[in-house]
């Protein structure tokens, strides 16, 4: 059993403790969001930059996951609201959003590759997931850099839905800047944002670039190893207690 760390994967001592069971080689894993959206980027930076480094262990893949409703929300569906019915954008067929909100994907998969890392594409499918959008997601998948795209049944086959998966991840398997404060330049940096865009605004759906991140406010938890840049509207915890706020000055932008 292993217990979640701060930084929003399992701890280090259940993955040492993993490998202690399976081997170093084999197979061990670690679940860093939810599909597609912003939360897994910033997780996975965090992940690579303050967890690896903290463990000594490398992983050897990164498994994106991607869903077609996230992906026509992306290139420009209607809002959806939790306990009402799906809006028909996402039930019927529509390529062509799609196709838009592709571009989230092929940014996520950008992001990824940036850590040295091949990357895998896994679709999850579902009923209302016509051919020609789950093909077309798979394509664009690959042609932004992925190894492999593929599909994922186990809503409707169990573990055999996921054998296209675990195939793809066995076959691809085979120094970061530092903020300079005083007493704290040799901490490393993660950083505390929405996780429905890519940008601070939740509501930069797709790929937005040319933005300005807002950094309000930076937190030390020296005791973890870290700071955290609280950028935009995001709210620190406020039970938190070993949260020490550094600086107070906002609108230190940086543009991206």
């Amino acid at each position: 059993m292993r217990a979640a760390s701060p930084i929003g994967s399992c701890c280090s001592l259940g993955d040492h403790s993993s490998l202690s069971r399976e081997g170093q080689q084999g197979p061990s894993s670690n679940q860093l969001g939810r599909s597609l959206c912003s939360r897994q980027s910033t997780k996975l930076h965090k992940f690579f930059d303050i967890k690896c480094r903290a463990s000594g262990l490398r992983p050897s893949a990164v498994v994106l996951v991607a869903t077609v409703h996230a992906l026509k929300m992306h290139g420009g569906g209607p809002k959806v609201t939790p306990g009402l019915p799906l809006p028909r954008e996402y039930i019927d067929e529509n390529v062509q959003l799609v196709q838009r909100g592709c571009c989230n994907m092929r940014k996520h998969i950008s992001i990824a590759r940036l850590f040295g890392l091949p990357v895998v594409l896994v679709l999850n499918e579902f009923a209302s997931d016509s051919e020609t959008e789950v093909m077309a997601v798979l394509s664009a998948a690959r042609d932004a850099g992925a190894v492999d795209a593929v599909r994922r049944r186990s809503w409707a086959k169990g573990g055999l839905g996921g054998i296209d998966l675990a195939e793809a991840v066995c076959q691809c398997s085979v120094a970061r800047q530092q903020l300079q404060l005083p007493g704290l330049g040799h901490l490393l940096i993660c950083m505390a944002k929405t996780h429905l865009s890519l940008s601070h605004r939740a509501d930069l759906k797709g790929a937005p670039h040319d933005f300005l991140l807002p950094v309000r406010d930076v937190r030390a938890s020296a005791g973890a190893g870290f700071l955290t840049l609280l950028i935009g509207s995001v709210r620190k915890p406020s039970d938190s207690t070993d949260w020490v706020a550094l600086s107070t000055t906002p609108n230190n932008d940086f543009l991206l």
